[in-house]
């Protein structure tokens, strides 16, 4: 009998630690699908601090630190998906839930600033838009949004990918990437909007 009890108190605790560690692929929204979002070729000498007029609303201090404060690589014509993410998950369980290459999610400072500049509609408000890029082999995750306070102006922020910060399912993070990545559990939408 007691061997009987142990074996489903066991049972039931590997239960409900599956449920505690659930670290399953990310789920999505494919947005803005009825429009081709797309960066033309760079030469990545453009970097975010020195992009002022783009990140009028402000850039974070940590921009300016020696390794970030660099151009980059020349990049191709490169087309976009723009996914939000509709479970908490760390910045590391949501870009490998994109593609466990995280090279292949990555995107230069100069298409960071093109983004910007070239589809600011595409921000929002209460939310902040994500993209990953890489410098000298380390990866960092570059935030934006639209500031109402600096008037509409479009503020910019950064974190190491390492740090691995938790982005909560309500916090309706977006997500840039280049395009044609594999990924689990996207459900397309047309022309979603939070701003409002």
């Amino acid at each position: 009998m007691k061997t009987i009890i142990l074996f489903i108190f066991l049972i039931a605790l590997g239960s409900c630690a599956n449920v505690s560690t659930d670290h399953s692929a990310a789920k999505f929204k494919q947005l803005f699908t009825d429009q081709e979002l797309m960066i033309e070729p760079l030469d990545g000498q453009s970097y975010i601090q020195n992009a002022q007029n783009v990140f009028k609303a402000g850039i974070d201090d940590d921009f300016s630190e020696g390794l970030l404060d660099q151009s980059g690589r020349a990049t191709n014509t490169t087309y976009l998906d723009i996914r939000e993410l509709r479970s908490t998950r760390t910045f590391i369980e949501v870009f490998t839930s994109i593609n466990s290459d995280l090279d292949k999610c990555t995107l230069s400072q100069h298409q960071i600033i093109r983004f910007c500049e070239k589809h600011p509609k595409l921000l929002n408000y209460k939310y902040y838009t994500h993209f990953l890029f890489k410098v000298d082999g380390e990866y960092f995750v570059a935030f934006a949004n639209l500031s109402s306070a600096a008037g509409d102006n479009i503020a910019i922020y950064v974190w190491p990918l390492t740090l691995n910060r938790i982005l909560l399912a309500d916090d309706h993070a977006r997500i840039v990437t280049p395009k044609s990545l594999y990924i689990i559990d996207e459900e397309p939408v047309v022309g979603i909007d939070h701003n409002n």
